[in-house]
């Protein structure tokens, strides 16, 4: 698969894991292959606990933007936004399929995306994907 979307002009350089779900033997193995690994963090700790954040290091934990996760709240979410502005920091977010209105699992609503961008926007915080993070 790799070869096939490098031989299309796609150049691959992070690796989500399906579920979040890691291991040290096989981050080793994925790090030959790729810049950054991102797994996943779940719940909805104090922003100064949360470990979503990126830290420099080739692997990052992210949280999940979908409705259908507990932790799932715009305020929360702007919260993590607030403390990173504040002390300088990235906040590692993801998401699934965006959706007008959520109808099953793996779906985030535009509303949270909308929220999300507006305080980005108005706070002049910048956005990155995994593959810009390496870089920074």
């Amino acid at each position: 698969m790799l070869n096939l979307m490098r031989e299309n002009g796609l150049p691959i350089t992070s690796f989500s894991y399906p579920f979040g779900s890691r291991n040290s033997s096989v981050d080793s193995i994925l790090f030959n292959e790729f810049k950054i690994l991102r797994s996943t963090t779940y719940g909805n700790p104090k922003p100064k606990s949360a470990e979503c954040y990126y830290e420099k290091e080739r692997l990052v934990r992210g949280l999940g933007l979908d409705g259908s996760y507990e932790h799932s709240s715009i305020p929360y979410f702007i919260s993590l936004l607030a403390y990173a502005k504040k002390h300088n920091k990235i906040v590692v977010f993801y998401a699934h399929k965006p959706i007008p209105t959520l109808e099953n699992i793996y779906q985030v609503e535009y509303k949270t995306l909308i929220e999300i961008c507006k305080f980005v926007k108005s706070n002049n915080m910048t956005f990155y994907n995994l593959s810009e993070l390496h870089n920074l």
